[in-house]
C-alpha cells in the first residue's frame, strides 16, 4: 500500500494481492476486486477498505488458481492485472 492508504501499482503488496483479484478503480470512491477464481466480487469506497475486504473475503474462502496438466500456468497467481486511473 501506498502511503497515503491506497493500493500502489508499484507495491508488493499490491502485486500480491492482483495476482487472486483483478483491482479496478472505475471511478472515485469506487474500488472493486473481482476474484481470479471466478467465485466473486468485493467492493469498498477507498482502497485501503478494499484491501480489508479482499483480507476478509480471502480469509472466508482462499482464491484458488488452475495450475495445467503440463505444469504451465502459475499456483502463485504471479502475473498481476489493474484497470484503472
Amino acid at each position: 500500500m501506498s502511503a497515503a492508504g491506497g493500493l500502489d501499482p508499484a507495491d508488493e503488496t499490491f502485486a500480491y494481492w492482483a495476482a487472486l483479484y483483478a483491482i479496478s478503480h472505475p471511478a472515485p470512491r469506487t474500488w472493486t476486486a473481482e476474484r481470479r477464481d471466478g467465485q466473486g466480487t468485493v467492493s469498498a469506497d477507498s482502497a485501503s477498505a478494499l484491501l480489508d475486504a479482499m483480507c476478509t473475503d480471502y480469509l472466508k474462502c482462499p482464491v484458488r488458481l488452475p495450475v495445467h496438466r503440463d505444469g504451465s500456468g502459475t499456483r502463485s497467481g504471479r502475473g498481476a492485472g489493474f484497470t484503472g486511473h
